[in-house]
C-alpha cells in the first residue's frame, strides 16, 4: 500500500539485495530483468527511488544493454530518469488496478519478444501540463472515465 516517505535504509537494502544476486549471475549471464514497480515511491534523501532504483541496475556490470521491462502504477510519477533507464515499462490503465495482472502480461510479452527476435521497444517521455490529485483518478468515473 502506498504510504509515507520510505526510509534510505529500505531503499539501500533493496538495492544490496538486487546487487548482490545480479553479481553472483553476472558470470553466467542475466537475461533479462522484469520489474512490479510503484513509480512513486520516495524517501528520505530520494525524491525517484524508482528512477535511481533503474540508473543503478544500469550501473552494474553486465546490465547495461540486458532488456529490463516492467510495470507501473497508474498514479506513477513517471521521471526522466526512470525513461532513459530502462527497456518498456507498462503502467496499469485502471483504478482501482483491476488490470494489474494484463499489464503485467502486456510488459512480460515485450520481455519476451525482446528476447525471442532483438526487438526493443521505445520509451517517450514528455512532461505533462496537467496532473490528477488521487481523489480523481477512479477510471470508472468523471473526469477519467472520459479521458
Amino acid at each position: 500500500m502506498p504510504s509515507a516517505t520510505a526510509s534510505d535504509g529500505v531503499v539501500e537494502r533493496f538495492l544490496s539485495v538486487f546487487r548482490t544476486a545480479a553479481l553472483r549471475e553476472t558470470p553466467i549471464g542475466i537475461d533479462g530483468i522484469f520489474l512490479v514497480l510503484h513509480g512513486a515511491m520516495v524517501s528520505e534523501s530520494l525524491p525517484d527511488v524508482e528512477g535511481e532504483i533503474l540508473r543503478r541496475i544500469r550501473s552494474l556490470p553486465g546490465l547495461r544493454e540486458v532488456p529490463l521491462y516492467g510495470v507501473l502504477d497508474l498514479h506513477a510519477n513517471f521521471t526522466s530518469a526512470m525513461a532513459h533507464s530502462n527497456s518498456g515499462l507498462v503502467a496499469y490503465r485502471e483504478n482501482p488496478h483491476t488490470d494489474a495482472a494484463i499489464a503485467a502480461r502486456d510488459a512480460a510479452y515485450l520481455l519476451d519478444r525482446h528476447m525471442r527476435t532483438g526487438e526493443m521497444t521505445t520509451t517517450v517521455w514528455e512532461q505533462t501540463q496537467i496532473v490528477w490529485p488521487p481523489t480523481g483518478t477512479g477510471t470508472a468515473d468523471v473526469p477519467m472515465r472520459a479521458l
